[in-house]
């Protein structure tokens, strides 16, 4: 992910999650929001619950690098906030990626 494909700002992340439409299975809720960037926007928030932060920071970084290998799989037109749930921290890697994808294929529908 680039610089510019990232939600830094607190209140725009607060303000997505707020006014967004939102879809979620037992590991992740993803809220989206149409956007006027023209490119895709993410921000991804993984909770205290899950663990330390080096474990967080872990789980940060696969997420990233799913969006990252998957990038044709998002709409330009939205901005995602991806929020992982504490049942995640037990998958594997490539149950990740399967379980973002469906979440993906749901909002692209």
């Amino acid at each position: 992910m680039q610089k510019r494909e990232v939600v830094k700002d607190n209140q725009e992340f607060n303000n997505i999650i707020k006014t967004s439409k939102w879809v979620k299975n037992n590991y992740f809720v993803i809220y989206y929001k149409e956007s006027n960037y023209g490119v895709p926007k993410f921000g991804i928030a993984v909770g205290t619950k899950i663990g330390k932060a080096h474990i967080r920071n872990k789980f940060k970084r696969q997420i990233r690098n799913i969006i990252t290998n998957n990038k044709f799989l998002f709409s330009n037109k939205y901005e995602y906030i991806i929020i992982m749930k504490k049942a995640c921290s037990e998958l594997k890697y490539a149950n990740m990626e399967e379980e973002i994808k469906r979440l993906i294929e749901k909002v692209s529908k």
